[in-house]
């Protein structure tokens, strides 16, 4: 049996190890899993479809019908890009046609892939034959973790004229099989991203029951790609005079090392320094006058667009 001052030092040991983890909580040094989502900067939402309606068969897409059956179009509407889907375009299992819609805001945590991504423009599905002219604008996909949502307002409906909003999601998004790959600083891209129908007769004809989507292989409404950017995150290193050392991780992500870059704050394009990129660090020369102090830049040069980074001390 254990004796009594051996207790007693295994309960020092306990408490004494109680309190560090108390006091690095305390000092702001709480897992990174904790941390707030950062603001989105840029990237894309791609909505990609399959051209295929088989009769009889479960090739039967969307896009499929409305080129098919219906005799339709489908065309975006700046500033969402793609190639205009017709009755004569190629059609099949590998006829398959993106249009981009380019993010304009939201929030994103990269670690837990959790937050709001916010895209603009407008995909328009439209059928003089079947009497409909159905859209989606401004998608708003809500991402957590393995699954997600997205929102977006037009019209639609069983005429194909009644508007609906973003108050309620369109496609409910799973992303059990989605591959997520860091492809920049501060970026991600998640591919394989399945919808499925969040609520009948808004923005599809109502035989497009909640649910569809997977139902059919390949899936109805085809597959999602989130592109999105958020800062990243650096500090100062050295400031003597007008010379100045960041230093980030995340700068090692950059293919063209070594290239030269300039520095503006969040809010101008007027440049306040120049520099270069070398591995992890960004050594600058500042304008005369000038002190680089905590806050957000661009750097410009380095990515296009320009790459955010908050820096502190």
């Amino acid at each position: 049996m254990p004796s009594t001052s051996l207790l007693r030092r295994a309960r020092s040991a306990r408490l004494a190890l109680c309190a560090t983890a108390v006091a690095a909580a305390a000092a702001g040094t709480a897992p990174a899993a904790l941390a707030a989502p950062a603001q989105v900067t840029g990237g894309d939402v791609d909505w990609s479809q399959v051209n295929a309606y088989a009769m009889g068969g479960a090739a039967r897409t969307w896009l499929g019908y409305v080129t098919t059956l219906a005799q339709g179009t489908a065309a975006a509407t700046a500033p969402a890009t793609g190639a205009e889907v017709t009755p004569s375009s190629p059609k099949g299992a590998e006829a398959v046609y993106t249009f981009a819609f380019p993010v304009e805001g939201g929030s994103y945590d990269r670690a837990a892939r959790t937050g709001t991504i916010r895209a603009k423009g407008t995909v328009t599905f439209t059928s003089a034959l079947h009497r409909f002219a159905i859209t989606v604008t401004d998608p708003v996909v809500t991402l957590s973790g393995a699954t997600g949502t997205l929102a977006a307002s037009g019209q639609g409906g069983a005429s194909g004229q009644t508007p609906y909003s973003a108050d309620q999601p369109l496609f409910t998004l799973d992303l059990s099989n989605a591959t997520v790959t860091t492809v920049g600083p501060g970026t991600q891209r998640i591919t394989g991203i399945a919808p499925a129908l969040a609520t009948a007769n808004t923005a599809f004809p109502a035989n497009y029951q909640v649910g569809a989507g997977p139902d059919r292989t390949p899936n109805t409404f085809g597959t999602f790609e989130v592109t999105v950017s958020t800062a990243i995150d650096g500090s100062i290193r050295t400031q003597r005079k007008r010379r100045a050392v960041v230093v980030s991780p995340e700068l090692r992500l950059l293919k063209a090392r070594g290239a030269r870059v300039s520095l503006s704050t969040a809010s101008s394009r007027a440049r306040i320094a120049r520099g270069t990129i070398s591995g992890r660090r960004l050594t600058l020369t500042l304008k005369k006058g000038r002190t680089l102090k905590p806050g957000t830049y661009r750097i410009w040069g380095a990515t296009n667009p320009p790459l955010t980074i908050e820096i502190s001390r």
